[in-house]
C-alpha cells in the first residue's frame, strides 16, 4: 500500500515551504505562516502606522519660531519631502539657517512662514 503523499503548504508571507511538524501558525486569515514570518509583519505594520502618525502631527503641527543656536539668526523652513515605502509622502517644514548653511548647500526655495 502506498502512503498519501501530503501537499507541500508554502507560508503565504514568504512562499517558503512550511514544515507541518515544526510550523503550526496561521495568520488572522487562517492561512499558513511561519512564525517569525508574522511577526516581522506585524511589527513593521506598528512602525509604519507609529511613522505616518507622526508625520501626520508634523505636518498639522505651527512650527515655533526659532533661532540658529550658532549665530542668532531666524530659521528659514525649508520644505522636505518623506516617503514611505507603501508610496505614501509627506512634506515637512525644516528649519534651516541660510546664513550658517548657504544656499547652495541647502536644496529648494524656503516654505513661507
Amino acid at each position: 500500500m502506498g502512503g498519501l503523499s501530503i501537499p507541500e503548504i508554502s507560508c503565504i508571507i514568504c512562499s517558503e515551504p512550511m514544515d507541518i511538524s515544526v510550523d503550526l501558525s496561521a495568520d488572522e486569515n487562517g492561512k499558513a505562516v511561519h512564525e517569525e514570518c508574522y511577526v516581522s509583519r506585524l511589527l513593521r505594520a506598528c512602525r509604519t502606522a507609529a511613522i505616518e502618525e507622526l508625520f501626520n502631527t508634523l505636518k498639522t503641527m505651527q512650527p515655533p519660531n526659532l533661532n540658529c543656536p550658532q549665530c542668532g539668526l531666524a530659521l528659514s523652513r525649508m520644505p522636505a519631502t518623506f516617503f514611505l515605502a507603501n508610496g505614501k509622502a509627506w512634506e515637512i517644514p525644516l528649519p534651516v539657517c541660510t546664513y550658517c548653511n548657504p544656499a547652495e548647500t541647502v536644496a529648494g526655495p524656503p516654505m513661507e512662514a
